[in-house]
């Protein structure tokens, strides 16, 4: 990454707030960082080549991916999300393109530059994400911890799913607007009564209502 680009663009900080968060993670379903060096003119990072590419491409080939194909790389993703928030990382970005696959067809979890550490109990104010995948809380200003990634990873599968995230629009603030305001269609999508449950259960508004933690979600039966 060259340094004068990364000046102009101001976003120093949160290249070494990527480096400080990657250097503690070490998992199969995360993109690995093995050294950061830099030059005079740029700095380096050294990580895991994910030959596969991005899931975004993928997903854009086939439309959308069945229940099961879904089921298989939601399971890795929450394998890896739940490591994370164990060591009091959000994630704050999960959509398509931050989700690279592997030579062997496995998912690694990619572009930590807008996670942050969040102390249980603590809760952040930035506004901060992409637009189809926020969660009401950050869009509404009333503080998010790690289950703003829950109902990320709800709209992930929801897009997985049926093709497109939800409340999708080209508007990003009717986009918005469906987020605080609206519930998401789920008929004529062709989803089994079980993973309709599921994704609502995701994709409750109110973070106290919705899932508290990966390992209340690993219960659910679709799973």
């Amino acid at each position: 990454m060259r340094k004068d680009k990364l000046l102009r663009e101001n976003k120093i900080k949160p290249i070494i707030n990527e480096r400080t968060i990657m250097e503690k993670l070490d998992h199969p379903f995360i993109v690995k960082l093995y050294w950061s060096f830099q030059s005079k003119t740029e700095l380096f990072f050294v990580m895991d080549i994910c030959t596969g590419g991005e899931m975004f491409f993928h997903l854009g080939k086939v439309q959308k991916f069945t229940e099961d194909q879904a089921r298989f790389y939601f399971a890795e993703l929450l394998e890896g999300l739940e490591y994370i928030h164990n060591l009091d990382i959000v994630y704050r970005d999960i959509k398509p393109e931050n989700i690279l696959v592997d030579l062997d067809g496995h998912v690694k979890i990619a572009d930590f530059g807008l996670s942050k550490i969040i102390p249980k109990k603590e809760r952040s104010y930035s506004f901060c994400g992409s637009p189809e995948y926020m969660c009401p809380e950050i869009l509404m200003g009333l503080g998010h911890d790690h289950r703003a990634d829950i109902y990320c990873i709800g709209a992930l599968l929801y897009e997985l799913v049926v093709g497109f995230p939800p409340h999708f629009n080209q508007d990003h603030n009717e986009i918005y607007r469906g987020i605080v305001n609206n519930e998401p269609e789920y008929w004529g999508h062709d989803l089994s009564e079980c993973l309709e449950d599921f994704l609502r259960r995701l994709l409750e508004k109110d973070p106290a209502s919705r899932y508290q933690s990966v390992s209340e979600i690993k219960s659910h039966p679709w799973l």
